[in-house]
């Protein structure tokens, strides 16, 4: 397979995802299948890239279909789907680490000690799902979700294209309108008395 003909079927898969997900809410089981079937394999890498264990990763995976079956009806097919699947993803992997993970893990030798209190660590990570909550609100999923692909996630611009299944150029759009956007509201709360 060219990278042409790559790119043309992954642009055309994500055209589909639209669609399948209408006829899934409508209760057509077989477009849902073809959808999972479709992103779990690019799922199960993201999780396992961030969870270091491909049980837990299947496990959130898992999770995070169960929420798509269960909420189906809340999302709107004139949005790409794969935002509003990594929105769930994104929320799914935040809890993840909440619940598992309070402090940052360290190599085996690493000497590093950790000096802040459960207290501080707790208000950290609340402080950063705060101005994440604000980010989703203030931009359109699109852009909030190739954003939290790109700080979060570590991703690459090519990798955010792959995940969101959009073009390389759409995924640069969004990261830049994202941050144009974001970038007065931040100046406004930094220099903020």
């Amino acid at each position: 397979m060219t990278l042409a003909h790559a790119i043309e079927s992954s642009i055309h898969e994500a055209s589909d995802d639209p669609d399948l997900a209408r006829r899934w809410q409508a209760g057509d089981r077989a477009a849902g299948s073809a959808l999972i079937d479709r992103h779990l394999p690019r799922l199960r890498a993201f999780f396992a890239a961030r969870c270091g264990s491909p049980a837990e990763a299947d496990d959130l995976a898992q999770d995070v279909f169960l929420a798509v079956c269960r909420d189906l009806r809340r999302y709107d097919p004139q949005h790409p789907f794969t935002g509003w699947l990594y929105g769930i993803a994104r929320n799914k992997l935040a809890g993840f680490w909440r619940q598992n993970h309070p402090v940052a893990r360290s190599a085996p030798g690493d000497e590093m000690v950790e000096h802040r209190s459960p207290a501080d660590i707790h208000q950290e990570l609340d402080s950063a799902i705060h101005v994440w909550k604000d980010v989703f609100a203030r931009l359109p999923e699109a852009q909030a979700s190739a954003l939290w692909l790109r700080v979060q996630g570590d991703l690459s611009v090519e990798e955010i294209a792959r995940t969101m299944e959009i073009s390389l150029s759409n995924a640069k759009v969004l990261l830049f309108r994202a941050r144009q956007t974001l970038t007065p509201f931040f100046k406004k709360q930094t220099n903020a008395p």
